[in-house]
């Protein structure tokens, strides 16, 4: 660095200054060069004293870093060959998304267009990627999923609509002189009908045939409904002559009868068949009937002869008694049931409910205590009604209701002070598990008797 009022760069090979040191102070040449320093280093760079250039580098990749590059490339706007001046402004247009808008100076000049606004990708749409004029004479459109497919479709232009024009009025005027000699195919044409579109004759069948767009029509002659009639006179009189050898499928039809149209004897069951025009019914012989007889009684002896072991449903019934049409045992709950039309009923087995007393007498005590103990079956709901008591005058100064195996749910007890206890509580208790309950009394002084007792009352779940 160049020393205070001396001219020039310091001696280490860099180039001379010519900026006199009494009109740049070194301070100023030291911030200057700290700030193009910070510049080198903002934009990433590693200082390089043989490096003339960084500084430049520097500024260019930090203008074109917010674009994506490493060297910012401007865009002229405008100036060129066949180009105005004036400033170009693109945009997306704030009425309509998706689609670009632009200016030139001053002047909006309106929405660009996109070749994929509006497309749907799902639908199978794609994007338009140019539009150019043919050597052919015709607009050509290219597009396509991605720019490697495009594909290229000529576009009509307005002479080929006038083209197209003159040449279709031509043609209608052509045919409409030819319509008087040709039968109309939708002539009252109404409802289901369907429109002819043509008649011709078989080369086949020398028959006329009508043509509709789903079906195939040959027509008859005059000499086939001539030849037709007389046919039909003749069967007509050879059937009549057999009608009293057959049984009539209408004889006394009424209401919702139906006609018989036939009776055959089946060869898969030998057994005869009655045919209706919607029903076949297969009947019964003469000795499908006596079996079916000697079945039926066979089977009635064998059910009367089961009765007494079933209990019957309506024994006794009577006034606003219900019927039982069924007793089981739940696969759910292994209890049993009875079924009524409208009604379930779910009974109680042995061990449903339990009725237990429990008590314990001590002589010249001043405490004591009653236990029951009991191992239900099943899970259920164990009431303890229970008391206690003493001859004497001594009060009850404490008590206690405990359990083990059993849950307490609630309950109240009370000697209200004196020499009598009495109260209830519930206990929960599962099956298998023996539940212990026991009560005890404790009083001020020793009496001749101390009763202690209570009946538990157990209902299963």
């Amino acid at each position: 660095m160049p020393a205070t009022g001396t001219p020039g760069w310091a001696t280490d090979g860099d180039p001379a200054s010519t900026i006199p040191a009494t009109d740049f102070p070194a301070s100023h040449y030291n911030m200057l060069m700290a700030e193009v320093v910070q510049v080198i280093i903002d934009a990433g760079l590693t200082l390089d004293r043989s490096n003339w250039g960084q500084l430049s580098a520097a500024i260019q990749k930090m203008i074109a870093s917010p674009y994506g590059g490493a060297i910012f490339t401007p865009v002229q706007q405008g100036g060129g060959a066949d180009q105005t001046a004036d400033k170009v402004c693109i945009g997306n247009a704030s009425d309509i998304s998706g689609i670009l808008r632009y200016r030139v100076g001053s002047t909006d000049l309106g929405p660009l267009v996109s070749g994929n606004y509006g497309a749907v990708a799902s639908n199978g749409d794609v994007s338009v990627y140019s539009l150019y004029w043919s050597v052919s004479g015709r607009p050509m459109l290219g597009y396509g999923a991605t720019g490697a497919a495009i594909q290229w479709a000529p576009i009509a232009t307005y002479s080929d609509v006038t083209t197209e024009t003159s040449d279709r009025v031509a043609a209608v005027s052509a045919v409409q002189g030819q319509l008087p000699n040709y039968v109309s195919g939708i002539w009252y044409l109404s409802g289901g009908d369907q429109q002819v579109n043509g008649l011709t004759v078989s080369g086949n069948t020398g028959r006329p045939q009508v043509f509709t767009a789903t079906t195939d029509y040959t027509l008859a002659e005059y000499s086939d409904v001539t030849t037709e009639t007389s046919d039909r006179v003749a069967a007509v009189s050879a059937v009549q002559g057999q009608l009293p050898n057959y049984v009539s499928g209408i004889w006394y039809l009424s209401g919702a009868d139906q006609q018989v149209n036939g009776l055959t004897v089946s060869g898969n069951t030998g057994r005869p068949q009655v045919f209706t025009a919607t029903t076949d019914y297969t009947l019964a012989e003469y000795s499908d009937v006596t079996t079916e007889t000697s079945d039926r009684v066979a089977a009635v002896s064998a059910v009367q002869s089961q009765l007494p072991n079933y209990v019957s449903g309506i024994w006794a019934l009577s006034e606003s008694d219900v019927q039982v049409n069924g007793l089981t045992v739940s696969g759910n709950t292994g209890r049993p049931q009875v079924f009524t039309a409208t009604t379930l009923y779910e009974l109680a087995e042995a061990g449903d409910v339990s009725l237990m007393p429990f008590s314990a007498q001590f002589s010249d005590a001043s405490s004591g205590s009653a236990t029951l103990t009991f191992t239900p079956s099943k899970s259920g709901t164990l009431k303890i009604d229970y008391n206690a008591g003493t001859a004497g005058s001594a009060k009850m100064t404490d008590w206690e209701l405990s359990a083990t195996g059993a849950t307490n749910i609630g309950g109240a007890g009370n000697n209200a002070g004196s020499n009598l206890l009495a109260g209830s509580s519930l206990f929960s208790v599962t099956a298998g598990v023996t539940a212990t309950i026991t009560l005890s009394v404790t009083f001020s002084a020793s009496t001749t008797e101390v009763l202690i007792g209570g009946t538990a009352i157990f209902v299963a779940s």
